[in-house]
């Protein structure tokens, strides 16, 4: 029996580690974020965290099922398009009302 813990299951838990930190930060800090910067009201913002929060639920059971009719690969190639087409509106937006600078 090996002592020392191999690399990948290292990574794997500074990966899961990440996920986490970001996960907590976006559920706790984004309803202050978005009522304080963005103008949204506190109500509105804890509304759609909680919207997000069932999503990261539902969904990844869902794509499992997606994933194994079309392919891992295609749903990677599609979810990445998808995730860059929505980064680029938000930072858009973002640039446009101004609002990125306020802080």
């Amino acid at each position: 029996m090996n002592p020392r813990p191999s690399v990948g299951f290292l990574l794997t838990i500074g990966v899961v580690a990440l996920w986490g930190v970001t996960a907590m930060v976006a559920l706790t800090y984004m309803p202050s974020y978005a009522s304080e910067f963005l103008g949204i009201d506190l109500q509105s913002s804890l509304w759609a965290t909680l919207i997000g929060a069932i999503l990261t639920v539902v969904l990844p059971p869902v794509a499992g099922h997606i994933s194994d009719k079309l392919g891992r690969k295609t749903l990677i190639e599609f979810s990445a398009v998808g995730t860059w087409c929505c980064r680029i509106r938000s930072s858009y937006s973002w640039s446009t009302t101004g609002r990125s600078r306020r802080w």
